[in-house]
């Protein structure tokens, strides 16, 4: 009998329990992943209208304040956090931003295109 199933028979309660723990992490690190992708994709296509229409990039940075604001309100809404916990101003610049490997703990040099 493996480990598994000598847990399953033994304790069912704390088995299940281990298989939910389980279950959480893998699909933590599946979205993860998702939106690890999904931010690439996003700064590629910014990159590449930049590059079409470089008069844009000023408008870009402007966006960038605006939707930097939205984004701490929803984070402070989601977290359950006092607003003031979240810097008002971004502490990236809009090149960070559309950096391929930034921040280097999250996108590895690796991932530069």
């Amino acid at each position: 009998m493996n480990r598994l199933n000598a847990a399953y028979d033994e304790d069912f309660h704390a088995w299940t329990q281990e298989q939910a723990a389980e279950l959480r992490r893998a699909g933590a690190e599946r979205c993860e992943h998702g939106w690890r992708l999904t931010i690439r994709e996003q700064r590629r296509q910014l990159s590449k209208r930049l590059k079409q229409s470089p008069s844009l990039r000023p408008v870009t940075v402007q966006e960038l304040a605006r939707v930097y604001a939205e984004a701490r309100a929803d984070a402070a809404d989601e977290s359950e956090l006092d607003l003031a916990r979240f810097p008002t101003e971004p502490s990236f610049t809009l090149d960070q931003a559309l950096d391929p490997a930034y921040p280097a703990n999250l996108f590895p040099p690796e991932w530069r295109v």
